[in-house]
């Protein structure tokens, strides 16, 4: 699947590691965790966060509700899609 994609959306994880790996675009959410730390290797990649004070905290739990993902929007990431097949 990966091998077909031209960009894959995903977020924070081992798929996002593999498709960066193969060459794919990838378009990247990160709530808890830190770009800098666990992104996507390579150039051309998209990261989305979210400006939040508390991210990130790297937790598995949020007494917050997951603000950090769920600011994040769907039109946010397709927007960023768009701009990734059109430069091709």
């Amino acid at each position: 699947v990966l091998e077909n994609a031209r960009v894959v959306v995903t977020n924070d994880s081992g798929p996002m590691h593999l498709a960066a790996a193969l060459g794919k675009k990838v378009i990247a959410f990160f709530g808890p965790t830190d770009p800098m730390r666990t992104g996507p290797y390579g150039k051309g990649h998209v990261v989305l966060t979210a400006n939040i004070s508390c991210r990130p905290c790297f937790k598995r739990t949020c007494e917050m509700g997951l603000e950090c993902l769920k600011s994040i929007t769907v039109s946010k990431a397709a927007k960023e899609v768009e701009k990734l097949f059109d430069s091709k």
